[in-house]
């Protein structure tokens, strides 16, 4: 059961476990779940308004600038783009990291179908995650870069899920 929910067999970029909670058919890439909140602005703002349990934010394709160290604050949330990670981009213009998960994120604290380039810091120049958990499916963590380690992805105390990710071109001192 546990390993269905993280699955998207017809690879729509809902993982079956939000679809089964939203009632849409898991099986079929035109019945999509309703996002709970889609983006307007800056990601945060719209993953902070997002109040209900097992939330969706969705993220319209483009490429987003301004928007760094991303967290969940703990919610078990989907962030989700609307086309996948080849057209949906979060560019953070070596000014910091794309996501900050330390507050004990789940399993089911999800991204789908996001790319995070350009992301600089000291550790974990793409995502870094600390005492937390979360989920990644079809992302695309490239071109990041950190002074000391996980130039794409550091990890401490954690057990992060990459499912269908393409992590490549990140460099660390």
């Amino acid at each position: 059961y546990f390993r269905d929910a993280f699955e998207d067999a017809d690879l729509d970029l809902y993982p079956n476990f939000y679809e089964y909670v939203y009632s849409t058919e898991p099986t079929n890439a035109l019945s999509l779940p309703t996002p709970t909140v889609v983006v307007s602005g800056l990601i945060q703002d719209a993953i902070d308004s997002a109040t209900q349990e097992y939330a969706i934010v969705q993220i319209p394709a483009g490429t987003h600038t301004g928007n760094l160290d991303i967290g969940f604050g703990g919610a078990e949330i989907l962030l989700v783009s609307e086309d996948g990670a080849e057209t949906c981009v979060m560019d953070c213009e070596s000014a910091g990291r794309g996501f900050t998960f330390t507050d004990s994120e789940t399993p089911w604290s999800m991204v789908s179908g996001i790319t995070v380039q350009r992301g600089s810091a000291t550790n974990g120049g793409g995502v870094y995650l600390t005492n937390s958990s979360p989920t990644f499916i079809h992302c695309t963590i490239w071109s990041n870069e950190a002074t000391d380690s996980g130039g794409g992805i550091y990890t401490k105390y954690s057990c992060p899920y990459f499912i269908d990710c393409d992590v490549r071109d990140n460099y660390a001192d």
